[in-house]
């Protein structure tokens, strides 16, 4: 795991994020343990996604905590993603535009939005734009969960389907 992960920061500092200049990542890949930190600091990833606890409530390491490394991964392919879009799109003048065009759906879901509680984990430099993307994501996020509720739903019926069928009814 450990070294899979450094390989893996490594590849995304190199090749997408360039936080660093190149002199100062080869610390990243010769000392990782002890940079890794200072690198996400760097980055401004939140501390509530390297934050963990064991099972007796002792703080521990996010990089020994397969959940919380998770969130660090996907918050640094977040970065990777933010930064090449910046690289390859340039500013957005009318961030509406991007969204359908439908400014009054996305007042609505904009002023839902709790971006202490959900964060979008990286940026595009615009807030316009970094907020129709994470409405856009949180009303994807509510249509995914309507979709599993639908499919829950269904496999419950056809579980009962089958139960009756097979000759076992209900006792009353």
């Amino acid at each position: 795991g450990g070294t899979v992960l450094r390989d893996f920061v490594v590849w995304m500092e190199h090749h997408a994020i360039r936080q660093w200049t190149v002199d100062v990542r080869k610390k990243l890949r010769n000392d990782f343990c002890s940079s890794v930190e200072q690198y996400l600091s760097d980055l401004d990833c939140p501390a509530m996604y390297r934050m963990c606890r064991d099972g007796n409530g002792k703080p521990t390491s996010w990089q020994d905590d397969p959940y919380a490394r998770r969130k660090v991964v996907f918050w640094l392919v977040s970065c990777a993603i933010s930064e090449v879009y910046s690289d390859q799109a340039g500013p957005v003048e009318d961030a509406t535009e991007i969204a359908s065009g439908n400014v009054n759906n996305n007042a609505v879901l904009l002023s839902c939005i709790d971006k202490d509680s959900f964060p979008l984990g990286f940026s595009t430099n615009s807030s316009a734009v970094d907020d129709i993307v994470n409405a856009l994501r949180m009303k994807y996020l509510m249509d995914l969960r309507n979709l599993q509720n639908k499919v829950n739903l269904t496999t419950s019926n056809m579980q009962q389907i089958t139960v009756n069928e097979g000759g076992h009814t209900p006792r009353k």
